[in-house]
This record gives C-alpha cells, sequence and structure tokens, in this order.
C-alpha cells in the first residue's frame, strides 16, 4: 500500500471518464429530485401572488420556472455530495479502488479528482447565483408587474378586488361603450376615500408614463378611518361603558361630480423600481459596485454577497465530506453515513451564514474572505486526514463480517 505522500502513477482516463459520468448523472437526477420537492412547496405561494394579480396560466408556469433558480445553491453542493457518496462506494466495494491503489495511485489522485470536481460545481453556483438567479428575481417581479398592468388595462374579471398600491378597486362588467362601473377606495392618513362611478374608462400609459382616468357620474366620499373609529369607539367605551357600540361610522365629506378627467401617472398606482432595488436582484459586478444597474449602495450587499460565495465554497467541500463518509460507512453505519454528511454540510452552510453575518459590516471584501479563508482550513484538515485514511477509503467495508 502506498504512503500518502508517495505520487504513485496518473489514474487512468477511462476510468476518469466513467467516474465523472456517473457522477454526472446521478447529481442532476438528485438536483432534479430536491428541484420537484422545492417546487411543490412554493406552488401555493406562486399561485396566491398570481391569482391576486389575474395572470394567466401561461404567466403562473413562467413565474414558476423563474422560482426554480433559488434553491440550486444549496442543491447543487448536496447533489454533488450524494453523488460522489454513491459512485465512489460503489466503486470501493466493486473493488476498483483497491486495483487502482496496488497499481501505485496514491489517495492524493482522487483528492485531485475531487477538487476539480467541486471546482467545476463551484463555478456552476457561482454562475447561477451570481447571475442567472438574480434575472431570475427580477423576472419573477416583470411578470407580475406586467399581470397587474394588464389589469389595470381591463383584464381584470368583474366582480373581484384587485389592489394597485394604495388603492383597492373593484370594477364591474363592461359595458356596450367599452366602460365599466368602478368602485374604488384609497386610504390616506387617519382618512379613507371611497368614489364610486357608474362609468370609467383609462386611456394610456403614453411614452411619457401618463395615462387619463375618464369617470361619469361619480360621488367621493370620506371617511375616518377604521383605526381611528376603532380608538374613538375605545375611548367612549372608556368614559361611558353604556355607550359601547353606538358610535356611528358618518362620513367626514361627500362630493358628488358629473364628469371628471384626471391626467395619472402609472407609478401613483403602482411603482416598479429599477432592476437591482434589492440585493437578491443584483448580479455579482453589482454588488462590488461595478454593474450596470443604476441602484445606490445598499447595506444588505456586503452579506448577500458572502452568502454566495458561501454557498458556492459548499461545492468544494462536499467532496471532501462524502470521502470522510465513504471512511466511516462499513455494515454498521452505512444506513447513517451518508444522511450524517448531509448534516454536516448543512452545518457547515449555517457556519458560513454566521460567519458572513459578523465579518459583513467590514465591507464586501470582509464578507468574501471570511468563508474562503474558512473553507480553506476546512480543505487543508479535512484532505490532511484523508490522505492518512486511504486504507480505509479505498478497501470494501460492506461485504466484510
Amino acid at each position: 500500500m502506498l504512503m500518502p505522500n508517495q505520487k504513485g502513477a496518473a489514474l487512468p482516463r477511462l476510468y476518469v471518464v466513467k467516474f465523472l459520468m456517473r457522477v454526472l448523472v446521478q447529481a442532476a437526477l438528485v438536483v432534479l429530485l430536491i428541484e420537484a420537492i422545492f417546487m411543490t412547496e412554493k406552488l401555493n405561494d406562486v399561485l396566491r401572488s398570481a391569482l391576486a394579480q389575474n395572470a394567466s396560466f401561461k404567466t403562473i408556469f413562467a413565474l414558476l420556472f423563474l422560482r426554480s433558480p433559488e434553491v440550486f445553491g444549496l442543491a447543487i453542493p448536496l447533489a454533488l455530495l450524494v453523488a460522489v457518496y454513491r459512485v465512489t462506494l460503489r466503486f470501493r466495494e466493486d473493488r476498483e479502488l483497491l486495483i487502482l491503489s496496488g497499481m501505485g495511485i496514491g489517495s492524493y489522485k482522487f483528492l485531485w479528482l475531487a477538487a476539480g470536481i467541486g471546482l467545476a460545481a463551484q463555478i456552476l453556483s457561482l454562475v447561477i447565483s451570481g447571475i442567472v438567479s438574480p434575472a431570475a428575481v427580477f423576472g419573477q417581479r416583470q411578470l407580475l408587474f406586467d399581470a397587474h398592468y394588464m389589469a389595470l388595462r381591463g383584464g381584470i374579471s368583474a366582480g373581484q378586488f384587485y389592489g394597485f398600491g394604495q388603492y383597492t378597486v373593484f370594477a364591474g362588467p363592461n359595458t356596450k361603450s367599452d366602460a365599466r362601473r368602478l368602485f374604488l377606495h384609497r386610504a390616506v392618513g387617519d382618512e379613507e376615500q371611497v368614489v364610486i362611478a357608474k362609468q370609467a374608462s383609462l386611456e394610456g400609459p403614453r411614452d411619457d408614463g401618463t395615462m387619463t382616468l375618464h369617470l361619469q357620474d361619480f360621488a367621493s366620499t370620506w371617511f375616518a378611518s377604521v383605526a381611528s373609529f376603532a380608538e374613538a369607539e375605545a375611548a367612549a367605551s372608556e368614559h361611558c361603558p353604556k355607550c359601547s357600540g353606538i358610535t356611528s361610522f358618518e362620513p367626514v365629506s361627500s362630493t358628488r361630480v358629473g364628469n371628471l378627467t384626471q391626467e395619472l401617472e402609472v407609478n401613483e398606482l403602482f411603482a416598479f423600481d429599477p432592476r437591482g432595488s434589492h440585493p437578491s436582484e443584483r448580479t455579482f459586478l453589482d454588488l462590488v459596485g461595478l454593474g450596470s444597474a443604476a441602484v445606490r449602495p445598499d447595506p444588505n450587499d456586503a452579506y448577500e454577497l458572502g452568502r454566495r460565495m458561501g454557498r458556492s465554497l459548499l461545492c468544494l467541500l462536499a467532496p471532501l465530506i462524502a470521502g470522510i463518509a465513504i471512511v466511516f460507512t462499513n455494515r454498521t453505519t452505512q444506513v447513517a453515513a451518508l444522511p450524517v454528511a448531509c448534516a454536516l454540510l448543512m452545518c457547515v452552510d449555517l457556519f458560513f451564514g454566521v460567519l458572513v453575518q459578523q465579518t459583513a459590516d467590514f465591507g464586501p471584501l470582509a464578507g468574501i474572505l471570511s468563508p474562503i479563508i474558512a473553507s480553506i482550513a476546512l480543505l487543508a484538515v479535512g484532505a490532511k486526514w484523508l490522505s492518512f485514511a486511504q486504507n480505509a477509503l479505498v478497501k470494501p467495508g460492506l461485504s466484510r463480517a
């Protein structure tokens, strides 16, 4: 048996290709499984958001598709851990690793192969978290805005309530003149406005972002807010217990007008902030201040940057943890080895999250370097220990008594 410091021969190319193909196939299957579980869990949230805007089925499927990158940050390292563990364990139990060891191939060759797989997975994770996922988050918001806009332009169903910022709108069915009855509610400070119009129509928006609202035979009524009304009733009840429940909710003012034409801006009804208004929509370049997103710096940028880097570094640690789990896999521990390895990976992710949170206040560079330094230390300790445990790594352990 080779000592850990002996180089030995190179890994056969056929072995490397077979190993990589099996790892790739199994990792892809595990990612699909995790993705299916995640999408099942998020289906209700997507349906609730889409139906609130009267979105079409096409929009719902698009929203589901755009939610899928959210889970890749953890799905990729977990899938890689499971795939490397299962494939390597199968090779060990088939005595392929034992044969390679007898050919003079030291354990460091396996470590380099695992490091290469982890590095490729880390690059993929960085691309998804740094480019694909921010674009998907922005795409979700854009789809919901478009559905909201279609509802504003007349695509809403009759007999339903719709929210546009501080406005709540209830529209009746279209009439022959392509106008519709309208009920509009708006809360302003301590007062609430209710507008009822027999006919309402909307023109625009134009290139300058404005639109024209036409109201015919409408009445505008202002009321004290429900909160103010409740406070007044509570105060009356305190001074006069017998007066509880008799406070009237009367309008403050009422105005009836025949016709009204008002110019509105789209932002008055619902605003659409530019891309990158939230750290989750920013690419890596945006987070470090080199991107094209026209947004102001956010205090959470350093934390978001560090978390993405920490999640990608899990891909480097996953093959190493899989190798450690294989060393401890025998007939007694074969049921618990893989779940414990996955739990260990999750613990490392939590550790990186706490580490980034504590160091992000010092800037983006500190947020990035803290998980990198921690992962280098873990890789060095784990690789050194695994090189000395190569006998347990290559010898079959499930068929022995």
